[in-house]
């Protein structure tokens, strides 16, 4: 699985990962030194920029102005960022940054910069190439003598919400910026060096990626083997999987991922589709997928995945082939429903989730707001109030089956029994939940509706 996920990260145009992205809120500072490390002429430039990426000037009046800007603030913030603060270069931790050329700090930390300067820069420089070294202490020397003086004198400076951060970037040329970023990671990635061992020439380490070492976990330590880890990877890989997290991390990807093995251009075409538009969802670039690929599809692994402060993985497995269409899933009237026709064939999988599967779970599980969006909730948290205590018991019970017939399709996930099981009880449930209001049952629509779909679909699953 490693392997597949570093395979597919290779498929991806190293432009992909800063596509699109827009610099984060707070105070940005360009500074521009000479060689002999002093500010040139017109060397220093802010700009504060909000949640929305728009970037704004201070007037003669002190009024907030809107501006464009050219510089890539965005792109420097991405290849200056910290894996996470455990990986700090700064141990005091009041620089957030990972590079010489950039720093980051939050507003109140401007007064303690000094005491994190000599360690910052002298850890920077272990990882820095030989012949930028001079300018590296240009940049030192200047921020320990001019770079408070200059940020407190801005009238920027007092604008900055004390949540979001001063971003002071040092003008250098961006792939000097990247190699020095890699360099830090080629050093952080691994989740602790205490596992680390060199085999052939290549480090292999214990992967950061959703991964930890629980020393301080004893129930989750093996307690019985001679070894501490199980499982080591490679640098390279180590570098593949964080990638991947950003990818997510930043929403380059969508909740639900196919990594398809040794189909390069397959995974190239679902990242190519979603990138011109990233409102579609997996069950969208699927459709597309089909109409060009049907054959294809198949032979992948499946991550469903969501950003829960932080990555979390709700569940991974492989997909032999994808069944997309559907054969004789049609709705007959066999109730005899006033003003209702029978409907065509079900003719996908997609549509007897959105047409089948919400009215079954009673639009808890599939849920249709008012605002014409649709919310899946196959690994959210259901809120009991909001629906029956036997929907609540059946959405938990069944939401996995229905899950994997639908994205895996596991044809098995489903049956004859477990089918009829959840028809006869959420109609029974909507019996006892029945009102007669204004000459009319509030659930009599809904009951035989359900009956419709049992009497047709029942043989579908026997």
């Amino acid at each position: 699985m490693i392997q597949e996920i570093s395979n597919f990260v290779d498929t991806i145009q190293q432009e992909y990962h800063t596509e699109g992205l827009k610099p984060s809120p707070g105070l940005h500072i360009l500074i521009d030194l000479d060689e002999t490390g002093e500010l040139k002429a017109n060397g220093y430039k802010s700009l504060l920029i909000d949640k929305n990426g728009k970037c704004f000037e201070l007037t003669l009046e002190g009024e907030l102005k809107e501006v464009e800007y050219e510089f890539d603030f965005e792109i420097r913030e991405f290849y200056s960022q910290t894996i996470s603060m455990n990986k700090a270069i700064d141990s005091r931790k009041k620089i957030h940054s990972s590079v010489p050329y950039v720093l980051w700090f939050k507003p109140e930390n401007l007064e303690k910069l000094e005491e994190s300067f000599d360690e910052y820069f002298s850890n920077c420089k272990t990882y820095a190439k030989s012949d930028d070294e001079v300018f590296i202490v240009n940049i030192e020397n200047f921020s320990k003598e001019r770079i408070k003086e200059l940020i407190i004198n801005d009238p920027k400076f007092k604008k900055v919400d004390k949540k979001n951060y001063v971003r002071v970037y040092f003008v250098i040329d961006i792939e000097k910026l990247k190699a020095s970023n890699e360099e830090y990671l080629s050093l952080r990635l691994f989740n602790k060096d205490d596992y680390n061992v060199e085999i052939d020439g290549e480090m292999y380490g214990l992967s950061d990626f959703l991964n930890g070492a629980n020393i301080k976990k004893l129930f989750m330590l093996h307690q019985s083997t001679k070894y501490k880890v199980n499982n080591r990877i490679p640098k390279s890989a180590s570098l593949k999987l964080y990638q991947f997290e950003r990818l997510l991390k930043k929403r380059k990807l969508p909740n639900i991922v196919p990594i398809f093995i040794d189909k390069e251009e397959l995974n190239k075409e679902f990242v190519r589709i979603f990138s011109r538009d990233k409102t579609l969802s997996f069950r969208e670039i699927i459709r597309q997928l089909f109409k060009q690929h049907e054959e294809d599809i198949s032979n992948y692994y499946l991550i469903n995945w969501a950003n829960r402060q932080g990555i979390v993985i709700n569940d991974i497995d492989y997909v032999p082939k994808f069944k997309f269409f559907l054969n004789d899933f049609t709705i007959m009237n066999i109730i005899q429903l006033p003003n209702t026709q029978e409907r065509d064939a079900i003719k996908n999988i997609f549509d007897f989730e959105m047409t089948i599967v919400q009215k079954i779970f009673n639009n808890a599980l599939i849920v249709k707001t008012k605002t014409n969006t649709v919310l899946f909730k196959y690994f959210d948290d259901i809120d009991a109030k909001y629906t029956t205590p036997i929907n609540y018991q059946n959405i938990l019970k069944y939401r996995k089956c229905f899950y994997d017939f639908i994205y895996k399709s596991k044809e098995d996930a489903i049956n004859g029994k477990v089918f009829y099981n959840l028809l006869l009880s959420t109609i029974i449930d909507d019996i006892k939940h029945d009102e007669y209001k204004d000459n009319r049952h509030t659930k009599d629509f809904s009951i035989k509706e359900k009956l419709n779909i049992l009497f047709s679909l029942n043989k579908n699953f026997d």
